[in-house]
């Protein structure tokens, strides 16, 4: 199993709520400028999967993931989910991304 946080209103969180499989990428620690454009609507960096899923390119691995609940907290949704399967793609010298906020009032 697999917690997120989602905020409120954006495009990733409605369809994760819509309960319908979804896929996370994990992302190397430089990582953020191959999401930036996904959430901005740019999904040339997405590389399909047969089944119509996708992951990020230059991502370390993939997740595939099932939607089990949610609660509501503050501004976002906290969700648990179950991962159904996953893969690595190995990247030699590069660590995951962690996104750590420097306080609950500003990313």
């Amino acid at each position: 199993m697999i917690t997120l946080a989602l905020r409120h209103g954006r495009g990733a969180a409605e369809g994760v709520l819509a309960r319908k499989p979804f896929t996370l990428s994990v992302l190397p620690e430089d990582g953020i400028r191959l999401a930036k454009p996904f959430f901005a609507g740019d999904h040339a960096g997405v590389v399909s999967m047969l089944d119509g899923q996708g992951t990020l390119k230059g991502a370390h691995a993939w997740l595939r993931c099932e939607y089990e609940r949610h609660i509501s907290s503050g501004d976002h949704h906290v969700v648990l989910a179950n991962v159904l399967e996953g893969s690595l793609f190995p990247r030699q010298g590069s660590k995951p991304l962690v996104h750590l906020r420097k306080d609950g009032f500003r990313y």
